[in-house]
């Protein structure tokens, strides 16, 4: 409880700071929420997944001012400038972690639960799809969705040293996107489906199982990127 206290002290600024930024995320909720809404194709299409997709993983953190996201600090040095004020502090390094968490999903669950109930209060196809049970797990699968990809970035705060110049990060970040369209694309053809329409299907058959399920990937995956942000921590050299 002591760690819960003081991460939420360190966190306050960055709320504050980042809430200023509500102007931006509540319309694009609004958007999002009723774009899916209301382009729905038969079997969803490829696009339709990729925004999907996209809105649930990291659409809040790419609205958060820049002056605390994860950027060049130093030659070799990336991190959250935020972050490295704070590690200066003698706070523990239990409460300073969970602080990153804080500030992520104050904002990333909120936006996510606006964009999915504005689906299934105002979509005929939804509400035709989902009803009861299968809607409560359709909707937390992808809550739990956000919290599973979300996590990377909180962990990611702490930083990395590298000797690679932008050139690495630019084939890196186009490997990555790259692999998530093939993956899209490959759901797409093996199955015939999209993914999700795919998690409507699961959320119809096994609500139960599709509940519990992304609860569990959920906790896990914030224990695995905490656990990797204090290994990071120990072995960073930030003075470099």
């Amino acid at each position: 409880m002591a760690e819960i206290k003081q991460a939420w002290w360190l966190a306050k600024f960055e709320v504050k700071e980042t809430a200023k930024r509500l102007w931006l995320m509540l319309p694009f909720a609004l958007i999002f929420g009723f774009f899916f809404t209301v382009a729905i194709e038969e079997e969803m299409s490829f696009l339709y997944d990729l925004f999907f997709i996209i809105n649930f993983w990291c659409m809040t953190y790419w609205m958060r001012p820049k002056e605390i996201q994860f950027q060049k600090v130093d030659e070799g040095v990336y991190a959250a400038p935020y972050f490295l004020m704070l590690n200066q502090l003698a706070v523990k390094r239990e409460a300073l972690i969970i602080s990153r968490y804080l500030v992520y999903f104050i904002f990333a669950i909120p936006f996510n639960i606006v964009v999915l109930t504005i689906m299934l209060v105002f979509s005929d196809f939804y509400q035709a799809e989902l009803q009861g049970a299968s809607a409560a797990a359709f909707f937390i699968m992808w809550i739990s969705f956000g919290i599973i990809g979300g996590a990377l970035f909180p962990a990611s705060d702490v930083g990395d040293t590298t000797t690679k110049n932008k050139w690495f990060y630019a084939a890196y970040t186009i490997l990555f996107f790259g692999s998530l369209l093939g993956a899209i694309f490959g759901v797409h053809f093996w199955a015939g489906k999209g993914i999700v329409f795919l998690s409507i299907e699961a959320a119809q058959k096994w609500p139960a199982v599709s509940i519990i399920s992304s609860v569990i990937l959920s906790i896990v995956s914030i224990k695995y990127f905490k656990n990797y942000a204090e290994k990071q921590i120990r072995k960073m050299n930030y003075l470099k």
